[in-house]
């Protein structure tokens, strides 16, 4: 069994892990860091995310808005509440 369905009692069918990040990465993955580099927080950046010019994806939760022809319109940080997504969603549509 995976472990959601071990741990959080999941029903449903999961994927397996893949990497996304490195030499390695899955290719949707790379090409979503390359059109969306940084994450969108909702605030102004730190000065240390500022100095840091990595497009790696640094958690889980990352999120990316893609439109029906496959541009990448946000990447949002783990941080970002999901249902404040909502807005970006329906100004795409």
């Amino acid at each position: 069994k995976s472990f959601c369905s071990l741990n959080f009692g999941t029903k449903f069918e999961t994927f397996s892990k893949i990497e996304v990040n490195g030499k390695n990465a899955h290719a949707l993955y790379k090409y979503l860091r390359k059109e969306k580099s940084e994450d969108f927080t909702g605030s102004k950046p730190s000065l240390l995310s500022k100095l840091s010019k990595s497009d790696s994806i640094k958690w889980n939760f990352t999120k990316f808005l893609v439109d029906r022809d496959g541009n990448v319109i946000q990447r949002f940080a783990p941080s970002f509440e999901p249902s404040k997504i909502e807005t970006f969603i329906k100004e795409v549509l």
